[in-house]
C-alpha cells in the first residue's frame, strides 16, 4: 500500500486506475490516522489523537502571525543528547524561542538537580557538607548569570552555629558560618 502521487493522469481511464485510486485513498486514510481518528471512524472523525514531531536541525525561521511549536535535539553534560520541544513567537511578535521541556535528569533526584520552567526561569539545588567558617558548593551545573536568589538550610542535625549564604555566582555559593564544624546543608537557587 504505497501512495502514488502521479495518479490519476488526464489520459487515465476510471475503471482500469480504480485500483491505484481506492490504493491511494486507503494509504491517505492509514497516513492521517497516524496522528489522528481515523477518517472512516464517525465518532471525533479527523480529530487530533497526539502530535509526532520530527526534529528539526535548528530553530525555524519565525513566520508573521504563526507561532511555531517543534522539537530540537539539545546536548547536556557531555555526549547526552535529548529532544527537546520548543515555542516559536510569531515574527510579528519578536520571533522569540522559548524551549518549553527539559529532561536532563530526573527532576525527583534527591540529591542535586536542575530543572526549568517555561519562559527562562531554572531552578538547582543540592546538599553539600561544611567544615570551618567557610564552604564553596558548585551548582549542578552553571546558570547563564548570576542567580537571582540562593537559600541554603541545614538538615539532619541542627547546628548550633549562625550561618548564611554571603555571596554567590553562575557557578557556586560560598556559606559562611558562626564557628568551624563540619555540617549537612542543602540549597536552592533561581536564576536564569
Amino acid at each position: 500500500m504505497t501512495y502514488n502521487p502521479s495518479i490519476p493522469q488526464p489520459t487515465d481511464n476510471i475503471s482500469v486506475s480504480q485500483g491505484d485510486l481506492l490504493t491511494n485513498f486507503t494509504a491517505l486514510n492509514t497516513i492521517f490516522g497516524t496522528d489522528h481518528t481515523a477518517l472512516n471512524v464517525a465518532l471525533y472523525s479527523g480529530n487530533h489523537k497526539k502530535t509526532t514531531l520530527v526534529r528539526q536541525a535548528a530553530d525555524p525561521a519565525a513566520v508573521a502571525g504563526a507561532p511555531i511549536l517543534y522539537t530540537k535535539q539539545v546536548t547536556y553534560n557531555g555526549p547526552i543528547f535529548r529532544d527537546e520541544l520548543f515555542f516559536r513567537l510569531g515574527s510579528g511578535d519578536g520571533g522569540a524561542v522559548v524551549q518549553l521541556t527539559e529532561m536532563n535528569q530526573a527532576i525527583n533526584s534527591t540529591v542535586t538537580g536542575s530543572t526549568f520552567m517555561p519562559g527562562g526561569f531554572v531552578v538547582k539545588w543540592g546538599q553539600f557538607s561544611t567544615s570551618g567558617t567557610s564552604h564553596v558548593a558548585s551548582f549542578v551545573s552553571a546558570f547563564n548569570t548570576s542567580p537571582l536568589v540562593v537559600v541554603a538550610s541545614p538538615f539532619g542535625a541542627v547546628p548550633s552555629f549562625t550561618w548564611a549564604v554571603s555571596t554567590w555566582n553562575s557557578t557556586s555559593l560560598t556559606i559562611v558560618t558562626s564557628a568551624s564544624a563540619t555540617a549537612a546543608f542543602t540549597y536552592i537557587a533561581i536564576g536564569i
